[in-house]
């Protein structure tokens, strides 16, 4: 299974994200979007499946890494 790629933007506030998709060993790259270039001439992405979540809890007002972590491993494995 290629890796999930997790953009993010503020490495705290993934953690929970980053905890549990390693509690589930799920493969996933992390992404610095302050320092992430996308390579124009590549063809096909190394990863299975990537996102963008910023701040959940505080924007949407609740913490949704369980879920999204389920839904990631699922696309993942649909995508491999």
């Amino acid at each position: 299974m290629k890796p999930i790629a997790i953009f993010y933007e503020h490495a705290d506030w993934f953690k929970p994200l980053f905890a549990e998709l390693d509690a589930r060993d799920i493969p996933y790259v992390k992404i610095d979007a302050a320092s992430h270039a996308f390579p124009l001439d590549q063809e096909e992405s190394p990863y299975s499946l990537s996102n963008f979540v910023a701040d959940a809890k505080n924007v949407i007002g609740f913490d949704p890494f369980a879920k999204l972590v389920d839904y990631l491993a699922w696309k993942a494995k649909e995508n491999s």
